[in-house]
């Protein structure tokens, strides 16, 4: 999603009907990335607030060497993280060997986005946070550790613990189809 010069400009200069088209345009966008971070759209409505007055705060930083989009997502979800540790949902866990747990789906697979972001949403903040952040967001484990605070071994054995819930979550649906579920 492109944003025009014009719209950020404009929003640079303090104008609130650009601020307004600003968030009419890209609100939806970054509610659903609020959304695979918060326990439920209540809290995803607040960090969406919360991020929209960082962005709109900080505006004027934005350089324009990179997409004003993304610039946008990396502050919404590092204030998902700053909720979460605000609100101390994000309980981490121990450290694990990754190598025994592995998500097993490619693109032939029949899970369609929707029911895949359902069982994201299950799993506990401090696993939801680190999966988001490596499978989703794209970040590598090392940047996860500084993000979050925590070591990259436990942001790695975070991310086994998440995919093997997941896997778990995905095996115990009922209406997912039979090669997913265990016999």
């Amino acid at each position: 999603m492109q944003i025009s010069k014009s719209l950020i400009d404009a929003c640079k200069s303090g104008k609130r009907e650009a601020q307004k088209i600003l968030y009419e345009t890209i609100s939806a966008r970054l509610y659903h990335i609020c959304l695979r971070y918060a326990p439920n759209s209540e809290d995803a409505s607040d960090i969406l607030h919360d991020s929209f007055i960082t962005i709109l705060t900080k505006v004027s930083q934005y350089d324009e060497r990179g997409d004003f989009m993304g610039w946008s997502m990396r502050i919404t979800v590092n204030t998902a993280l700053q909720w979460l540790r605000k609100n101390k949902r994000m309980q981490l866990t121990e450290e694990i060997d990754e190598r025994k747990f592995i998500l097993h789906l490619d693109a032939s697979d029949n899970l369609n986005e929707k029911m895949i972001l359902n069982l994201i949403a299950k799993l506990p903040a401090g696993y939801r946070a680190v999966f988001n952040l490596y499978a989703i967001e794209g970040y590598d484990h090392a940047e996860i550790g500084e993000m979050m605070g925590i070591s990259e071994s436990t942001s790695r054995s975070q991310f086994a613990r998440a995919r093997a819930l997941l896997q778990k979550f995905i095996q115990q649906e009922e209406h997912l189809p039979a090669k997913y579920r265990i016999a």
